[in-house]
């Protein structure tokens, strides 16, 4: 399978934005940037940008045409099926589906999928399958690198504070964002037998205490609010700020539950696809220092 033009939606997003920057590195693709009316991409420099109603799968469709290969960073549900139907519709040949972060085919992950919403990814795979659209599963763990500017790993290094969950020595698979980027156009590259199955990807696999440690090394020793709570524990407060309507501090909650759970469902161990697609380590301690800057 030859992928040479490339379209990408929520291109100007946490994420679309780290893999949109990775595919006009590359130079390997011509890119088009879907955006919808009023989105903030209007031109750049290297994509053509397509203003496209996410909402109307025939004209949608119509602006797929040509295109080899579609990369979804919106979020799973009604606009990302639609973008799935008008990609088959428009004979596209790979669909990279806006799957990212934890694996949910876990007994963990199964569990955790009605409250963190990953059951619509699930539902989005198989209507692709349904469709006959190739589609990739890509799970990369955390971002590592927004994941600690955003305190999202746990610790707030500014504030000093910081929530381990559990012994603080469970191991979780993490890629930077600019990993993300890399991966997907690895599998652009060489996106052979590789649908419909899990990819996992990671350039780092840490633990919250190895990350306490480097942060303190940098600010230190004093100073710091540490609370420790089990997986338990988390998981009991997240349903919690559901129960509450808090849907946000839920999903921070129950997904951070599942990244220290040292399961499947976000350490991948040796079942990883990262010699096969060339992602290289990142150097822990330099992601660290720069999430300060």
């Amino acid at each position: 399978m030859s992928i040479k033009n490339v379209a990408i939606a929520g291109a100007s997003g946490n994420i679309g934005a780290p893999i949109l920057r990775q595919l006009l590195e590359a130079k390997d693709f011509s890119v088009t940037v879907l955006t919808r009316v009023g989105g903030k991409i209007t031109s750049l420099e290297g994509a053509r940008v397509a203003t496209v109603d996410f909402s109307d799968k025939s004209s949608l469709a119509e602006s797929l045409g040509g295109q080899d290969a579609v990369v979804s960073t919106i979020a799973p549900g009604p606009l990302q099926d639609n973008l799935i139907d008008a990609a088959a519709e428009a004979g596209v040949k790979l669909f990279v589906g806006s799957e990212f972060g934890c694996d949910y085919s876990t007994p963990l992950g199964q569990s955790l999928s009605q409250a963190t919403h990953w059951n619509l990814k699930a539902a989005a795979v198989e209507r692709a399958k349904s469709k006959g659209l190739p589609y990739i599963i890509l799970y990369t763990g955390a971002f590592f690198d927004w994941g600690l500017t955003k305190a999202f790993l746990g610790i707030n290094a500014k504030e000093k504070k910081v929530n381990i969950v559990g012994t603080g020595d469970e191991k979780s698979s993490v890629t930077t964002v600019d990993g993300v980027g890399r991966a997907v156009v690895s599998i652009l590259r060489k996106p052979e037998g590789l649908s419909y199955r899990p990819v996992r990807v990671s350039d780092a696999v840490v633990t919250q205490n190895q990350l306490f440690g480097e942060y303190k090394k940098i600010v230190g020793e004093d100073g710091w609010t540490v609370e420790r709570v089990s997986q338990e524990q988390q998981r009991e407060q997240g349903y919690k700020f559901l129960e509450a309507g808090n849907h946000f501090l839920a999903f921070v909650f129950l997904v951070q539950s599942a990244l220290w759970s040292n399961t499947a469902t976000s350490y991948w161990g040796d079942r990883n696809d990262n010699e096969a697609l060339g992602i290289q380590q990142v150097d822990v301690s330099q992601v660290v220092k720069a999430s300060l800057q």
